[in-house]
C-alpha cells in the first residue's frame, strides 16, 4: 500500500486516528515519518508511525503509548 491508498481510505472513512504499521518500501524509503505527516494533511486524520512495542489504547480516548522498558519486545 503506499502513502496515497492509505491518504483515500483515511478521506472515505473519516477515522479519529490511524497508525501506519507494516509499511511499504515505497513510504520506507521516502520516510515513514514524512509520509505520515503528508497523510495527516491530506486526510485531515492524525497518523502516527508505529514502532516496536508501541502501544495503541483506544477508549473514549485514543492514547499512543510510546515503548517503554517494560513493554518494549526483545
Amino acid at each position: 500500500m503506499t502513502t496515497d491508498d492509505a491518504i483515500s481510505i483515511l478521506k472515505a472513512t473519516k477515522l479519529e486516528a490511524a497508525i501506519f504499521t507494516h509499511r511499504g518500501t515505497q513510504m520506507i524509503f521516502r520516510g515513514s515519518q514524512k509520509e505520515a505527516v503528508h497523510a495527516t494533511k491530506e486526510s485531515q486524520v492524525p497518523v502516527t508511525v508505529a514502532v516496536d512495542g508501541m502501544r495503541g489504547i483506544i477508549n473514549k480516548q485514543i492514547r499512543i503509548e510510546k515503548p517503554t522498558a517494560k513493554n518494549k519486545r526483545d
